[in-house]
């Protein structure tokens, strides 16, 4: 008996169906997961693990989270010879004591009903000077005080509202910007203002001393300052974007117009190079008014191109952030550029610059020639200020915003640690041999695998593996959709180009439908 045609067509197209799927299932070859640039890199998380911009992975300076305050912002950092810390907030306005030694509560030392307490300096008499906004003043505060100290308590030393010239009082209430405070050798403090832009110099040592104008011009803001080492004053400013040099005598001479509208920070090296950190179009103002409370009925808007709600929306400064190097006799140089990240400050090395940013948390380090490291992952949204430590550990103290946190940079007894991103292979995979770059040293590779997508739950009853060395080279955690290796590294090592083969696991042809016609 002959069998029916439809039967035989069936049969001929059920055929077909499988072989196609046994050729896909042949076809299916071994994969390899690379990274090897920054980028690659950047996606993981480094702990005492600097990432460089040619793509390697070097122990770098350990990171340790010190303290946790109830602000929002640390605008500022200062430390005692005793290794005490003192940390200026926003939200709320206060200076914040603590030890340096990590997780030691921190104590309310000057609290204020204005926004913020913008700066904070240690100054040559031991004493701590903080300057407010918007009201525009600096107090004094004995850092070993017992008591809790307030407006009217502390030593009041400067207002900028009685600058003033006679006859332009406002009828509103004025906003008065103090961006930066410096000292100079005779202890005398040099004072950055903001609405409109100069530079006011005082006396501390003379209690009758006045404050006097010391440099002025036409722009918005004197942003920040430093010392170059011939003793002159290194300004940046907000509007032009101007880089100043002014002389011991106050007079002032651009070394450097921005293409951006903002300078936020400038450092000078032992080498003489004054570095600049740029930001903002030109064009126009990109901040929004923030609109403040005081303690009394009274309400204003403050345009302010550092204050929180930069911070808070730091993406209203889509152009991110550009670099320059100034030397002597030679033409500016743009250093580095980033489009997300926005400079705050910057400290300056032997030999080039530590760069603090928001919107991800980094710290950078940028070399004279430009080539660069990624060397700290805050766990916060922007690194706002930093200083050196005067304890035993040494290293340098970070403040952050969103949250107003304090860390140590150059933390002794930090392992130094990478964690990849993590592979989806797309369905469960055997993973086989780890590559490297050759010449990698001083690493060993751990590696994880699991079902879940979130390897943050470690537990095997979640899905993930423990994590195994390599065996032979090659890849010991079990079978799985999701993989990750880690890097643990001494002090010496070097390691760039990380990959790994793996193959996934067939799964048996399923024909869901077939339709003859």
């Amino acid at each position: 008996m002959k069998t029916p045609l439809s039967s035989r067509i069936l049969s001929l197209a059920a055929l077909v169906a499988m072989g196609l799927a046994v050729q896909c299932a042949q076809a299916q070859g071994t994969h390899l997961w690379s990274q090897s640039r920054l980028e690659d890199f950047e996606k993981g998380t480094p702990q005492g693990v600097m990432l460089t911009s040619d793509g390697h992975l070097l122990a770098g300076p350990g990171l340790a989270e010190l303290n946790v305050t109830p602000a929002s912002f640390v605008w500022s950092v200062a430390a005692d010879k005793n290794g005490t810390a003192y940390m200026a907030t926003a939200t709320p306005a206060a200076v914040l004591r603590a030890s340096t030694v990590k997780g030691a509560k921190a104590e309310t030392l000057f609290e204020s009903k204005q926004v913020a307490v913008e700066v904070l300096r240690m100054g040559p008499d031991g004493m701590l000077y903080a300057a407010t906004l918007p009201d525009g003043k600096i107090y004094r505060i004995d850092p070993a005080a017992k008591n809790k100290l307030d407006e009217s308590s502390a030593t009041l030393v400067f207002d900028a509202a009685k600058l003033l010239e006679p006859g332009k009082e406002k009828t509103e209430k004025p906003v008065h910007y103090i961006w930066d405070l410096k000292f100079d050798a005779e202890g005398r403090l040099y004072i950055a203002l903001g609405g409109p832009a100069a530079v006011y110099r005082i006396d501390l040592k003379n209690p009758h001393a006045v404050p006097e104008r010391f440099f002025s011009c036409d722009e918005q803001h004197i942003r920040s300052l430093a010392w170059d080492a011939k003793g002159n004053l290194i300004a940046g400013t907000d509007g032009s974007g101007l880089v100043y040099s002014i002389n011991p005598q106050g007079k002032g001479y651009v070394l450097f117009e921005s293409p951006r509208r903002e300078i936020t920070s400038v450092a000078v090296s032992e080498d003489g190079t004054i570095y600049a950190a740029t930001v903002g179009d030109k064009s126009h103002n990109p901040l929004p008014q923030l609109t403040v409370q005081t303690g009394s009925s009274m309400s204003y808007s403050v345009v302010s191109p550092g204050s929180q709600q930069v911070a808070n929306a730091s993406a209203s400064i889509p152009e991110g952030s550009e670099i320059y190097a100034l030397r002597e006799g030679e033409a500016a140089r743009k250093l580095w550029a980033d489009k997300d990240d926005i400079v705050y400050a910057l400290s300056a090395e032997k030999s080039g610059v530590l760069v603090l940013t928001g919107n991800r948390g980094r710290i950078f380090r940028i070399g004279p020639d430009g080539s660069f490291a990624d060397l700290a992952h805050l766990d916060a949204q922007q690194a706002l200020s930093i200083t050196a430590a005067q304890d035993a550990e040494g290293g340098l103290l970070v403040g952050t915003g969103n949250t107003g946190k304090l860390y140590r940079l150059g933390a002794k007894s930090t392992p130094h640690q990478y964690a990849s991103d993590v592979l989806d292979a797309g369905a469960l995979a055997r993973f086989g041999r780890i590559e490297v770059e050759p010449g990698s040293k001083g690493y060993r590779i751990l590696t994880r695998t699991g079902n879940v997508e979130q390897p943050a739950r470690t537990h095997t009853e979640w899905g993930w593996s423990e994590w195994v060395p390599l065996q032979n080279g090659r890849v010991a955690s079990p079978a799985g959709r999701y993989f990750e290796w880690k890097a643990e590294l001494d002090s010496e090592a070097s390691l760039a180009s990380v990959g790994v083969n793996y193959l996934p696991v067939n799964a048996a042809p399923v024909v869901d439908d077939l339709v003859v016609a």
